[in-house]
């Protein structure tokens, strides 16, 4: 109870730090249609319009209708939008998920498992899609990206009817991206700084989950080590292509604050980066624990 009160406590002064920070959230990329490329194999299926992207100081999302074409409604939806910068390379992926149901996270795909409880909290499509209907679905990326992607294609789909029956898409490209699932308790006691400071570093996160960071330069001392002991008690998500699991970098900056509050203004030392990013936050005691508040693409993480 004492964990959940105190969580419940850093959420209400960091919605507050939101509020006060708004001024210096910088905007990378807002309200804009990104062309999407839908199968045709699943044009009697399921077809829908184009993405509408934003991007900003948290986190990256979109908004994406789907069509029911066929004559069973959808019980559940699970799909992956994947952008692309203009000179095709990958950018990020949307992994789209809504049911009539939560479900337990034992029960979904490992990229499905996000880091929001033992339950799939991300499902938004709340009711059963008829034939002829739409939904409209709300992803997010914990990834921010400093420049508006060109194109997105939808590469997987996977659908329950109410009936039972089932209906699959997968081009042979389709790819997710890696991502933190969970951290333990971090005792603000040990941390490596005690003032504020932020660095962007990059961790490979191989197929068989096992992390490498590289070699540090211009770090307060005794972040590498700090780094190199704790990361691999962080529980990350593997990268998939096709289906399979794959090594792939995921772009992490790291932030430790004095005040529980966000600092907006520091995002804006990296917009000219070239490859998106995830933020990782971490906070003071909101009281008088010694627990570290830890946040990431702008959500609470455990």
């Amino acid at each position: 109870m004492r964990s959940i009160i105190h969580k419940l406590l850093i959420s209400m002064l960091l919605v507050v730090g939101y509020a006060n920070a708004q001024k210096d959230l910088p905007v990378f990329c807002n309200d804009k249609t990104i062309p999407t490329i839908w199968p045709k194999e699943a044009a009697s299926t399921v077809t829908g319009g184009d993405l509408v992207f934003g991007s900003s100081g948290r986190y990256s999302e979109g908004r994406i209708v789907l069509k029911n074409t066929a004559q069973q409604p959808i019980s559940e939806t699970i799909m992956l939008v994947e952008l692309f910068s203009e000179t095709g390379k990958h950018v990020l992926t949307f992994n789209v998920h809504g049911s009539t149901a939560l479900a337990p996270k034992s029960k979904l795909p490992e990229y499905l498992q996000y880091p929001d409880g033992d339950f799939d909290a991300r499902a938004n499509q709340g009711i059963a899609i008829f034939p002829g209907d739409t939904a409209t679905f709300l992803p997010t990326s914990a990834k921010i990206v400093t420049a508006c992607p060109a194109e997105a294609r939808v590469g997987f789909i996977k659908l329950k009817y109410l009936d039972g029956k089932t209906f699959s898409y997968s081009s042979d490209t389709w790819r997710t991206d890696p991502t933190i699932a969970a951290l333990p308790s971090l005792d603000s006691k040990n941390l490596p700084v005690k003032k504020s400071f932020d660095k962007l570093i990059t961790v490979r996160v191989n197929e068989s989950q096992t992390v490498i960071i590289p070699s540090l330069e211009n770090v307060p001392e005794g972040f590498s080590k700090w780094l190199e002991a704790k990361i691999n008690e962080w529980k990350f998500i593997r990268a998939t292509f096709a289906g399979k699991p794959v090594t792939d970098d995921l772009r992490l900056l790291i932030r430790f604050h004095t005040e529980p509050k966000q600092d907006y203004s520091l995002i804006a030392n990296y917009k000219n980066e070239s490859e998106p990013f995830a933020v990782l936050d971490i906070y003071p005691p909101a009281d008088s624990s010694r627990e570290s508040g830890v946040f990431y693409g702008g959500l609470p993480l455990e």
